[in-house]
């Protein structure tokens, strides 16, 4: 960036929001254009009454008894004492919805508790360095978050307290981190970017699975030039859903041992509150395994077991009973994420397992591009802190035959890079700082052409827009990966008759795409009776800020419109 120099004494300070965890980094300009971004302890709640810092905070909320809300280990901690009604969590897969849990809390609200800790431990370290000026923050989110998730994202950073915030896309984030650390290792094997290298970013954490196909290079000058190809839909897939498939498979051995049937367990929920704990023995179970096998143990080998306490209340006839997972039983428990199952997709939209799988989001998204014509991938680039579990490397190797990168320090590769952000020169500014002091901020003309230079870089559309009328098949209205803004009518949509029409969007990858989403119901009432087969078109555009605004127009003699205006990606 132009300003570098300037900035070379001053520090920055990176934030991943993340599903499961939020890490925070800074970085200082040192001298030989090598950043060493370090990571930052936040104080939070690790029991009861007890402050302490820890490297990453749990992006988990506690309501307490007299209505405190308590961020961190000590609610993470919590859920394995079976308070999951008193407790949030999970609440980044709801940003950009029209959601409210218990206590009237929204997934903003629950992202600003969150981040207002973060605030609170960034103060208290300027206060200590004697520094008179808050530092930059930049703040990261998936490449396949819509502008309603940014905007959330931002306003839950306004109700934390921060003045001023910079967005950049997680994948980004750590391809800077890696990039970096690639230098200052001077390792031998790095790659060379000099030429345009066509990378797929695959970042699986906690809770979701973000993955987009990037075109990176590096020029002489240092300078990155970043261009988004392609990006899957937002997949709510990460390590949650392999700790539950294994608590799953443990509780019904459990059954098995003790001879137990589901008739036995009075409430429905019951069940699935002892799925919840013993999920954190499942967590470990997980990290003890991928450490087994990053060490030098083949997945064949009988890895060591070992023991993770017990759950003091099982049933009301069985007290403190073991718990054991072998790794052979962890492998058969999640064995579905790695099947061949993402080859056959369904319409089943209570299915909550059919958009798990490791394979599926980098099947859907390399189909696509061949569809369009585009060549395929170099590399892999393997990030998120699942990326420490071997399997998914060696499936994602296997199936695109070609290089996997990963990140070395993949749970808090988001953040290091988040936090070097502001000291890295690109082509386009991949991060704009934004005032939330202002309501309505006044931008200059060149601030305002560095915006939209940052809006054109940013991510496509990742599914196609359909229409649907009833007793009609969908039709295509907007095309998958179209650059915006854009506009445009679709003439010959439907015909309608009588005195209204009901008809839905959707989006979806085609017109026969088994698992597409319905995003809108819509229901409209003319203001004069129509005559039976009136065509009817639609007039589309969509802004720079990623909302659609359209047009039902009849064509009759009164040429009757009607204004809807959506956001694209809302889910209801």
């Amino acid at each position: 960036m132009d300003n570098a120099k300037d900035m070379r004494h001053k520090i920055h300070i990176g934030i991943d929001l993340g599903t499961t965890n939020t890490v925070m980094a800074t970085c200082k300009m040192p001298r030989h254009n090598i950043m060493r971004p370090t990571i930052c302890s936040i104080n939070q709640y690790i029991m009861e009454n007890q402050i302490g810092m820890e490297k990453s905070l749990p992006s988990v909320l506690f309501f307490g008894a007299n209505g405190k809300v308590k961020v961190g280990r000590f609610a993470r901690d919590k859920k394995q004492d079976g308070a999951d009604r008193r407790i949030l969590y999970n609440t980044k897969i709801d940003m950009g919805r029209k959601v409210v849990y218990a206590n009237e809390y929204t997934p903003v609200k629950a992202a600003a508790d969150i981040l207002k800790v973060c605030h609170d431990a960034i103060r208290q370290t300027v206060m200590q360095r004697g520094d008179s000026e808050f530092p930059d923050v930049t703040i990261t989110v998936p490449a396949s978050f819509n502008q309603s998730q940014i905007a959330d994202t931002i306003m839950a950073a306004k109700m934390a307290g921060f003045e001023k915030v910079s967005i950049l896309e997680e994948p980004i984030a750590a391809l800077y981190h890696y990039i970096n650390g690639q230098y200052a290792s001077g390792a031998e094997d790095m790659i060379d970017f000099s030429e345009k290298k066509r990378m797929m970013v695959y970042d699986i954490g906690g809770g979701t699975c973000d993955v987009c196909v990037v075109d990176l290079q590096i020029d002489e000058d240092d300078v990155y030039d970043i261009h988004f190809v392609a990006t899957n839909r937002y997949t709510e897939f990460g390590g949650n859903d392999f700790d539950e498939q294994a608590a799953i498979g443990i509780l019904n051995k459990l059954f098995r041992r003790y001879e137990i049937n589901d008739t036995e367990i009075d409430a429905p929920e019951l069940k699935a509150d002892l799925v919840a704990r013993i999920m954190p023995a499942c967590e470990q179970y997980k990290l003890w395994y991928s450490t087994q096998l990053n060490q030098g143990y083949g997945e064949d080998e009988d890895l060591p077991t070992p023991t993770y306490g017990a759950l003091p209340r099982f049933l009301t006839k069985y007290e403190n009973v073991e718990l054991d997972c072998t790794y052979s039983e962890y492998r058969a428990y999640t064995a579905l994420f790695f099947n061949d199952s993402y080859r056959r997709p369904t319409r089943d939209l209570t299915d909550k397992l059919r958009d798990k799988h490791v394979l599926k989001p980098v099947y859907q998204l390399l189909k696509r591009l061949k569809e369009e014509g585009e060549r395929g991938i170099d590399c892999v680039f393997l990030t998120g802190g699942m990326s420490m579990y071997p399997p998914i490397e060696k499936a994602l190797a296997a199936y695109c035959q070609c290089p996997v990168l990963k990140a070395e320090e993949p749970m808090e590769a988001v953040a290091m890079g988040a936090a070097i952000s502001k000291f890295v020169s690109t082509r386009k500014d991949t991060a704009h700082m934004l005032n939330l002091q202002d309501e309505d901020p006044a931008e200059t003309e060149e601030e305002s052409a560095s915006v939209q230079e940052h809006r054109d870089e940013r991510p496509k559309l990742p599914e196609a827009i359909f229409i649907d009328v009833e007793n009609q098949l969908p039709m295509e209205i907007i095309p998958a990966n179209i650059a915006i803004p854009c506009s445009g009518e679709v003439e010959h949509t439907f015909h309608v008759g009588s005195n209204g029409v009901r008809f839905h969007l959707f989006a979806g990858q085609s017109q026969w795409d088994p698992e597409m989403r319905i995003l809108y119901d819509y229901a409209q009432t003319f203001n004069d009776l129509v005559k039976p087969n009136t065509e009817a078109r639609i007039r589309y555009e969509i802004d720079e800020d990623r909302f659609l605004k359209m047009q039902l127009v009849i064509a009759d003699v009164r040429n009757q419109v009607f204004d809807l205006t959506v956001d694209t990606f809302e889910k209801i």
